[in-house]
């Protein structure tokens, strides 16, 4: 779940956090090497962070679907009920799909252990829950005269896609959660929505979730780049200023700079990963962090500054040619 491009993605916001609170002014190598392994602590948080929060994104479904099972007893048990009241649409409470997810062994686990629940947010669900029955897809599945295992499942598939990830209060909700709201809110989405998309029926309660990283080696990769970024913060800015012309460090914008340290870095520390890969990586994050032309000034430099630290055999990687911009 958690793959390079996201570890990259954080690497990045927890150096652009350690360097707006002025935690790398000091140039005492210790000191810098403290701070290296606090922002370390804070990456592997962030890795937590997004996985809980992706497990709340499927945690909602039985959240979901409890509301509306709660609202049907509460109608049935009015004093007058009407006769809708008294023999309710069950479709959506009895959604086989919905029933699965409440049952996953891994989920219910993971839950448990890391506490998460949505008792504490029945405004949210009560919320969420009116703007699902407005929907389209909402009325047309529960009229549908025919539903099965794949219907029960597709309409999830819609709720997620079209409610969840236009919802306000539950993005604001999951910002209050991580340091990193907004890139893990869009992350666990889109991890919860291809999780409902691979699990299957005969799966039943075993159903596997996404794994926290795609590739357990990624587990060391981003505390040795920020590390490495901390320690040697001072002597990564001295090589971009090297590569300025008629420009000084400080006319940089800040997120661009944090960009080519945190790539210079991975550059001089993980040395099972090309040279080329590194700076295509950083790039895609420029063009979505950076302003219209960070990606171009990005690229350029990275390119100048690999290809000097192989001449000088401080780095040894092969630089394969640069794509064409």
């Amino acid at each position: 779940m958690i793959n390079r491009t996201l570890i990259r993605t954080k690497a990045m916001l927890v150096l652009y956090a350690e360097v707006s609170n002025n935690s790398l002014e000091t140039t005492d190598q210790k000191l810098l090497l403290t701070e290296g392994r606090n922002a370390a602590k804070k990456l592997l948080k962030s890795y937590a962070e997004t996985y809980d929060t992706y497990a709340l994104m499927l945690m909602l479904i039985k959240a979901l679907t409890q509301e509306a099972e709660d609202r049907i007893e509460t109608a049935r048990n009015k004093y007058l009920p009407t006769e809708e009241e008294k023999n309710p649409n069950m479709r959506f409470v009895n959604n086989r799909f919905a029933a699965q997810i409440a049952d996953n062994d891994e989920l219910n686990s993971y839950a448990r252990t890391a506490h998460l629940t949505w008792d504490e947010q029945p405004e949210t669900v009560k919320i969420l829950l009116d703007d699902i029955m407005l929907q389209p897809f909402y009325s047309e599945y529960m009229s549908a005269q025919e539903c099965g295992y794949d219907e029960d499942k597709e309409i999830w598939k819609k709720i997620f896609r079209n409610v969840l990830v236009n919802s306000t209060q539950l993005f604001e909700i999951m910002e209050e959660r991580s340091l990193y709201g907004a890139s893990d809110f869009d992350q666990a989405l889109d991890f919860a929505l291809k999780t409902i998309k691979k699990i299957k029926q005969e799966d039943g309660s075993e159903a596997k979730l996404q794994p926290i990283f795609n590739d357990e080696r990624d587990t060391k990769i981003g505390e040795k780049i920020i590390i490495d970024a901390c320690v040697n913060y001072h002597q990564y800015n001295d090589m971009i200023e090297e590569q300025l012309k008629n420009w000084s460090l400080d006319r940089i914008v800040m997120t661009d700079r944090i960009v080519l340290i945190i790539a210079i870095a991975e550059i001089m520390s993980i040395p099972t990963i090309p040279i080329q890969v590194t700076i295509n990586e950083y790039i895609n994050l420029a063009r979505e962090y950076g302003s219209d032309d960070s990606h171009k000034f990005i690229n350029g430099l990275l390119d100048n500054i690999s290809k000097k630290l192989v001449n000088e055999r401080k780095v040894m990687k092969a630089v394969i040619p640069r794509l064409e911009e």
